[in-house]
């Protein structure tokens, strides 16, 4: 068993209701998002049923954090439903809840820079900082990038997109971010940003990723910006990410986490609380010698995205520079965690097919 995709595939075919036996009971595989979010519903279920939740879907944020307690509540109160929840996220789950934690999973990613091997370039950049969706902690980043003339000394877009493969350059939502910052997060935490703003969008010259997305001819799973441009981390010294939902109760982890990883990239990251220490646990060097990475630990999201932009003035060149090699010991790691993935997801595969079994 490769992924869990395939799971899916095998649970489909091997428990496909017309299959059933009687007393057999009827077996739900559903993505993470569409179980949560129709938590409700499915606790209505009359007949024996088994609903597995798998995480394929959910590297980029985990949003029901709010229906654990009613998950809980459903698994106690109604013994002919069962559920086996299959996460990147640690939950506090009940004992009628079967419950694997599948941080591995987050390497999925490892496709996608397997075959692009760093190279020794002229350095040419300081930063390297992507953002495509319109976010105000983002918007603001890239005001303060402008406000410190870092632009003409990074690689940094601001594309602004409303949602998830919505509008670019979307205005509302520019307009919007900036509200928020100048009312609320600028005069409260950051009066030095107060004032005028950059033009409402910076988008790199011959983005060749994002020429590819534009087209919108491609999967949602196969983002052409999940990829990498390999002159552009090859002549950059580190990557500056701010993570989907830095505010998040759980951590979460997108491709552009794993990008810098996998090609050996130095990485100031901004994720949700203990997003360092998750990654350290997984076996990566964040180069907590190199960058002052304390605000990982600031559990208020305000005060720890300060923190962090406090972290960007610190940065010295020359360190980044003695870094380098180290990082290329995180591609290797992500390559590692990409095996242990499959192995993982077979191993979890063997213990569901058991607990069936048990139920049946």
């Amino acid at each position: 068993m490769k992924s869990i995709e395939e799971f899916k595939t095998l649970l489909e075919h091997e428990w496909n209701p017309q299959k059933l036996r009687p007393g057999h009971p009827y077996v739900r595989c559903m993505s993470e998002s569409d179980f949560f979010k129709n938590l409700e519903k499915l606790a209505t279920t009359t007949k024996p049923t088994v609903f597995i939740s798998h995480c394929m879907d959910q590297v980029g944020g985990f949003r029901y954090w709010h229906k654990i307690p009613l998950l809980n509540q459903v698994a106690q109160q109604n013994t002919h439903l069962k559920f086996v929840i299959i996460s990147v996220n640690e939950f506090e789950l009940c004992n009628e809840v079967i419950k694997h934690h599948f941080p591995e999973y987050h390497a999925v990613y490892w496709p996608l820079y397997q075959s692009v091997t760093p190279s020794e370039q002229e350095i040419t950049r300081l930063f390297l900082s992507l953002n495509k969706r319109g976010d105000p902690w983002r918007q603001v980043l890239y005001k303060k990038f402008w406000r410190d003339n870092l632009l003409e000394k990074s690689y940094f877009s601001y594309l602004c997109e409303d949602r998830n493969y919505g509008s670019l350059y979307h205005v509302p939502t520019w307009e919007d971010n900036r509200h928020w910052a100048d009312t609320d997060f600028i005069p409260r935490f950051m009066p030095e940003l107060t004032g005028s703003w950059p033009e409402k969008f910076r988008t790199l010259d011959d983005d060749i990723l994002l020429d590819q997305y534009n087209l919108r001819n491609f999967n949602f799973d196969q983002d052409p910006t999940w990829k990498v441009d390999q002159h552009l981390m090859d002549t950059s010294l580190c990557s500056i990410v701010i993570e989907t939902d830095i505010g998040n109760p759980g951590v979460n982890i997108s491709e552009k986490t794993i990008r810098a990883l996998a090609m050996g990239h130095p990485m100031l990251l901004l994720g949700a609380h203990g997003t360092h220490q998750f990654l350290r646990d997984l076996g990566f060097d964040l180069l907590d010698d190199v960058f002052d990475n304390s605000f990982d630990e600031e559990p208020e999201t305000y005060a720890r995205f300060c923190k962090f932009l406090n972290s960007i003035d610190l940065v010295d060149p020359r360190d980044l520079i003695e870094a380098r090699p180290r990082c290329m010991a995180n591609r290797q790691r992500v390559k590692e965690l990409n095996a242990e993935m499959h192995s993982r997801a077979s191993r979890i595969v063997q213990s569901v097919f058991q607990r069936l079994r048990m139920w049946s």
